[in-house]
């Protein structure tokens, strides 16, 4: 199974995202909660529209016992990821890198054709109900 859904390249798109994701995982048993998985979209998309360009796109996929959720931009730069001191109060940027790391069992930054694809992988059980495989919601 895979979706994805392109997001509006605005303020409005992490909101959008944490909609999306909840519809798809709930119901789920996956190793973090809720609402620790919508944080993690939030802070990959919000990433997205301040480093990357044009509108990002959310995917999900299950993968070898994960849900592997990514981001993609149209910026082509990988770049350095920045990632807060422990110690630095006054370093008020790379803080929710460590959040992601923090909630998720791998992530990575891949180069693509014509753009760049931040991944995450989550532990994913299967349906609470036992009913099957993560299913995509309409919309």
């Amino acid at each position: 199974m895979r979706d994805s859904v392109t997001l509006p390249p605005d303020a409005s798109a992490a909101r959008a995202a944490r909609t999306w994701i909840r519809d798809r995982i709930d119901g789920h048993r996956i190793a973090v909660s809720s609402e620790d998985c919508e944080l993690v979209v939030t802070e990959l998309v919000s990433n997205a529209l301040r480093h990357g360009q044009g509108p990002p796109e959310l995917g999900l996929e299950v993968l070898d016992g994960h849900l592997r959720l990514t981001v993609r931009d149209g910026d082509g730069g990988v770049g350095k990821v920045h990632i807060a001191a422990d110690r630095s109060v006054h370093d008020i940027s790379g803080r929710g890198l460590r959040i992601v790391e923090a909630l998720v069992d791998d992530w990575g930054v891949t180069s693509t054709s014509g753009g760049k694809l931040v991944w995450v992988l989550i532990r994913y059980a299967g349906p609470s109900d036992g009913s099957g495989a993560l299913t995509t919601a309409a919309g």
